[in-house]
């Protein structure tokens, strides 16, 4: 996926949460401002630490849930005439999101942070640490 953008997109790590949407509404903002086009990537991976694996009812249900908001950004993006593409890809969502922001030449990766302490990281992972450390972009982990 080359957009021949040479270095202007703007690539946002998506996952439906609370600090995954306030990351891409700061990044509509920079892209509305510097003319950029904004691209969601979410990550769908399933939880093989789950007591239970998640059945596909289960599944389907977040991928609906995940459809809903990125149709409402993808209104919001018209409303507001900013270029919007939604990448949607299976595996680790660190692994996607760095692929696609050198796919499509971003100049800069956009993540939330659930604000998890350092204990908490090192147990979950975290999608932000991983991204800062391998990036070759500036990133900005928005609150």
């Amino acid at each position: 996926m080359d957009t021949g953008s040479s270095k202007t997109a703007l690539a946002v790590g998506f996952d439906g949460s609370p600090a995954s949407n306030r990351a891409l509404a700061f990044a509509f903002d920079l892209a509305h401002s510097r003319g950029q086009p904004v691209f969601l990537v979410h990550a769908s991976q399933r939880d093989d630490r789950r007591a239970e694996p998640t059945t596909d009812e289960e599944a389907a249900t977040v991928q609906d849930a995940i459809a809903a908001a990125v149709a409402g950004w993808s209104a919001r993006a018209s409303r507001e005439e900013v270029r919007f593409t939604a990448v949607v890809r299976e595996g680790d969502p660190v692994t996607i999101l760095l692929a696609v922001a050198r796919e499509v030449g971003a100049s800069q990766i956009v993540v939330g942070t659930r604000g998890l302490g350092s204990v908490a990281r090192v147990v979950l992972g975290s999608v932000s640490a991983g991204v800062l450390a391998q990036a070759k972009v500036p990133v900005t982990v928005v609150p």
